[in-house]
């Protein structure tokens, strides 16, 4: 049990134990070892649809939460236009295109 695939196909070596522990690890047989190694399972396709699915899915949410927020933002800034602070707005539009579009640089 010093040596071996201990799991996924990794190869590994216990060194340095201390002299009583060594002996301890010596009592296991060493083909115990490659008992234990563990190929991962491949998912069939049903697995593979359906964590698919599942990313599709947290994806579109993540999108319409986005979607909802802005078009709130949206709401708020024409029902009380007053409370925008539309130069700030400006000037990280302004900033953004600077940094987008190099020949945009002043």
């Amino acid at each position: 049990m010093k040596e071996g695939d201990w799991a996924l196909g990794i190869q590994a070596r216990v060194v340095g134990l201390h002299p009583e522990l060594s002996r301890i690890l010596a009592a296991f047989p060493t083909e115990q070892g490659s008992a234990l190694a563990l190929e991962a399972p491949r998912p069939g396709i049903a697995e593979m649809a359906g964590q698919w699915s599942i990313r599709l899915a947290r994806s579109a949410r993540e999108h319409v939460l986005f979607i909802g927020t802005v078009v709130q933002a949206l709401g708020q800034a024409i029902v009380r236009p007053r409370r925008m602070r539309w130069r700030e707005v400006a000037r990280v539009f302004e900033k953004a295109a600077s940094t987008r579009f190099p020949s945009c640089r002043s």
